[in-house]
């Protein structure tokens, strides 16, 4: 048991610092707004958060699969997971873009009525969840196999980290629409980072070292 907690360590702070900051901007919305506001923007998160849970069930049946291709190749498991970032992609971009053209509709669905507010949110955030899926596979399907948990560990706690802290900045200066974005803008970046790391460890040759 201790070994285990030991080798999972990495994992287990990660996760714990993502669920410890991921109701942050609503937190920071709290402080700076109105109870109406928190109520407007809590909503079209929920939008897009129903929309990136899909995100959950496509990893739990890809992990296994790619962890035991890894086991036999890291060049072939990066292959085939490529496949699946390309139909995922497409997937959430199309979802992505659904959100976008019938924000009005899926608004009026959710709350039973209009609200260009919550549509102008869900604007913003509509490629949240394409964001969360691409940096899954990178994050969670690549980095995890190839023994890469501490650097997973400080991509994501940098992440949850910076996430309050522009959200603050973004919110006292644009208010709801600086906590949409910032929401976004690491969102992005969590996902930059994870592509490029990966990207360049696979350019400089070292996925045949990192094989245990």
């Amino acid at each position: 048991m201790k070994t285990q907690l030991q080798k999972g360590w990495d994992l287990f702070v990660a996760q714990g610092a993502t669920t410890l900051f991921s109701n942050s901007n609503i937190f920071i919305i709290g402080l700076l707004l109105t109870p109406e506001q928190v109520g407007l923007y809590s909503i079209a998160e929920r939008i897009m958060r129903t929309v990136a849970s899909m995100v959950a069930p496509v990893s739990n049946a890809l992990y296994p699969v790619s962890a035991k291709l890894f086991k036999k190749s890291n060049d072939v498991a990066i292959k085939y997971l490529k496949k699946f970032l390309f139909i995922g992609s497409l997937v959430f971009m199309l979802a992505g873009v659904g959100m976008v053209v019938f924000s009005n509709v899926i608004v009026l669905v959710m709350t039973g009525e209009e609200n260009i507010e919550i549509q102008y949110l869900l604007l913003i955030m509509a490629f949240i969840p394409l964001s969360i899926y691409i940096n899954n596979i990178y994050g969670t399907q690549i980095m995890l196999n190839l023994y890469l948990e501490k650097v997973f560990k400080y991509l994501i706690i940098t992440n949850d980290i910076s996430l309050p802290v522009l959200s603050y900045i973004l919110t006292l200066n644009f208010n709801l629409w600086g906590a949409s974005f910032s929401l976004l803008i690491t969102e992005i970046l969590l996902t930059v980072s994870m592509v490029v790391y990966v990207e360049f460890i696979k350019k400089q040759g070292f996925l045949g070292v990192l094989k245990k």
